[in-house]
């Protein structure tokens, strides 16, 4: 019976793949590092440009990171040694009475240089997750002093609801995997049996 074991092998190879690349989505939106930024938002400000890169690049209610690009406007030179406050001020909570919400509901957050500035430099970034709790506008401050002077740039991020459909597809690829393992294990075990009352 070769053709049964060819066709429950590429019946479980895809299954894997599906599950693989659910999964691979799901950790991305946990992972940190600015090797992970692949679109950066610049503002100049004073003597500085900042890149505020956002990770995942499309925010969902949850964990979030970021990873700040700080170089000299004049010159683009990776800018060491500065300071680098984040602070953020959320949507109006539903239900709520309305009222201008001037002070920061996250934060301040000291960002720290990147741990490896010799292949990283002018990186920060966040060591610990920002969880955004709600969607809608959130409004981030990036504050810099160094060397150089002080800057603040303000930087919209828009947040959204997490899609289900892509737990669901990884889930239900995983068991309809771990169905033909089962299956194939107990097809073997019955070949085995036959083959030995044989």
């Amino acid at each position: 019976m070769p053709s049964i074991w060819i066709r429950l092998a590429i019946v479980g190879a895809v299954l894997l793949g599906i599950a693989a690349v659910g999964v691979a989505h799901l950790a991305s939106s946990a992972a940190y590092a600015n090797g992970r930024v692949i679109e950066w938002d610049l503002r100049t400000v004073g003597p500085y440009q900042i890149g505020f890169g956002k990770i995942p690049k499309t925010p969902i209610v949850g964990n979030f990171f970021l990873s700040i690009l700080l170089t000299e406007a004049a010159s683009n030179a990776p800018v060491l040694g500065a300071e680098v406050v984040i602070s953020a001020v959320g949507p109006a909570v539903e239900g709520a009475p309305d009222s201008p919400r001037s002070m920061p509901e996250l934060g301040p957050i000291v960002v720290n240089p990147d741990p490896d500035p010799q292949n990283y430099p002018g990186y920060y970034d966040t060591e610990q997750a920002i969880v955004l709790d709600r969607t809608g506008l959130w409004k981030f401050t990036v504050s810099v002093e160094g060397a150089e002077g002080e800057g603040t740039a303000e930087f919209p991020v828009e947040v959204t609801t997490p899609n289900p459909i892509t737990g669901i597809v990884t889930l239900v690829a995983l068991l309809a995997f771990i169905v033909v393992v089962a299956l194939a294990i107990r097809m073997y075990i019955r070949e085995r049996r036959r083959s030995k009352s044989s």
